[in-house]
């Protein structure tokens, strides 16, 4: 994008911002564009980035998976290693995309596709290797096989022209999962008495996290402070979502129920997730900010839980009704809002599409949704773009003047 673009584009969310500061009124929808069919999605890493480009993996017509990068136009084909599949995991804001792809030996490997080609980051002296996310240098995290007669797969980092081995907190087995553009890791090892515990590598040592009390704990996500989020066992046994804020697990309780889950964490440290309610009948959706987990709700389901959280604290994620039936949904800072209920009445895919689960989110609101469409078979990959009209206040009238500038300057250079 030129200087005059970026310009342009700038105030336009800054006249958004002055409108949401102002207190008035939103009336918010979404344009959608189909990436194609989903054969799944990653569980770590980011699949969206601040440009709304997207990663994963889809089916192709002889029953392959194939990576893909979504550019804004079309959906690419990253390729293989020489195999018959690949799949997608993180891309970072220059949309590099890491992930796993076979070789033409059927063995899989954690690659690094740079804009060009897609390259092998090779493994720890074993076979195998898997990538999980990526940060915005183009360095990569994951896990990958060892040498030696009883190989293990140990979590790496690959940065740049090495993948150096972070070694374990005193067991077989470590993993990383994500990674923060200060380049720390977190992830999952065995300790010496056989336990699973989260971890930090800060650069030069892999930090055990401990645990809530009881024997093991596990990340999922880390921001670029350094604090990380996920589940703990308690000394009662029960899991809880946990806070680390660099020297304490902080214990983020529950909705009133037994158990509760970290998913995302953003640079604010705010966290969703999933908890139990009271008597573990449902499990909802949840916000901590800070000092308190909200409950985002159901729609009037029976659950609901959140996947992704972007910094100004907006979720996404997926809902269920008492009839089995459910959706996407957006939490906006105020409600939980049903997705399908928010495409553009004038989107030529409304009629056909069903979201069924937010994925993603990123700081412009784009969301990356899992859905069906009427007109074709299995699930398939949304991206849903917002579109913000603010309705009133007088803030909200200069952020319509903002956004007419930024067209008008838009189309003068």
């Amino acid at each position: 994008m030129n200087t005059y673009a970026i310009r342009s584009t700038l105030i336009g969310s800054l006249g958004v911002a002055l409108a949401l500061a102002s207190g008035s009124a939103l009336a918010i929808s979404f344009r959608i564009t189909s990436l194609g069919p989903l054969s799944g999605t990653s569980v770590f890493g980011t699949p969206l980035n601040e440009s709304g480009q997207v990663t994963g993996e889809f089916i192709t017509t002889s029953g392959e998976t194939r990576a893909f990068l979504w550019d804004g136009t079309r959906r690419r084909n990253l390729g293989t290693l020489g195999g018959r599949s690949s799949t997608g995991g993180s891309i970072n804001a220059s949309g590099q995309v890491t992930g796993r792809a076979d070789t033409a030996s059927g063995i899989f490997r954690a690659f690094l596709w740079d804009g060009r080609r897609m390259q092998d980051l090779g493994t720890l002296g074993g076979n195998y290797s898997l990538g999980h996310d990526i940060n915005d240098s183009g360095q990569v995290t994951g896990d990958a096989e060892t040498a030696g007669p009883q190989p293990a797969f140990h979590a790496f980092l690959w940065d740049g022209t090495t993948m150096q081995d972070l070694g374990t907190l005193g067991g077989a087995f470590s993993g990383g999962l994500a990674i923060n553009d200060a380049g720390q890791v977190t992830g999952i090892s065995r300790t010496k008495d056989n336990a699973l515990h989260a971890f930090l590598w800060d650069g030069t040592t892999l930090l055990d996290l401990g645990t809530l009390g009881g024997r093991t704990s596990d990340s999922r996500d880390i921001n670029d402070s350094g604090q990380v989020t996920g589940r703990s066992l308690t000394a009662a046994g029960n899991g809880h979502a946990f806070l680390w804020d660099g020297t304490t697990m902080e214990d983020l309780g529950t909705l009133g129920g037994t158990f509760s889950e970290g998913v995302d964490i953003n640079d604010s440290g705010q966290v969703t997730g999933r908890s139990f309610i009271a008597g573990d009948a449902e499990v909802h959706a949840f916000l901590w900010d800070g000092t308190t987990m909200q409950d985002l709700g159901t729609l009037g389901g029976t659950a609901s839980e959140g996947a992704a959280i972007n910094a100004s604290g907006q979720v996404t994620g997926f809902f269920t009704m008492a009839d089995g039936s459910g959706g996407a949904f957006l939490w906006d800072g105020n409600t939980m809002r049903d997705l399908n209920a928010l495409i553009d009445p004038a989107d030529p895919l409304r009629p056909f599409v069903t979201l069924l689960s937010g994925l993603a989110i990123n700081d412009l609101g784009q969301i990356l949704a899992a859905g069906t469409s009427s007109r074709n078979r299995g699930v398939r990959a949304y991206l849903l773009t917002p579109v913000s009209i603010p309705e009133s206040g007088t803030l909200a009238l200069l952020g319509l003047g903002l956004l007419g500038l930024g067209v008008m300057m838009r189309r003068a250079y």
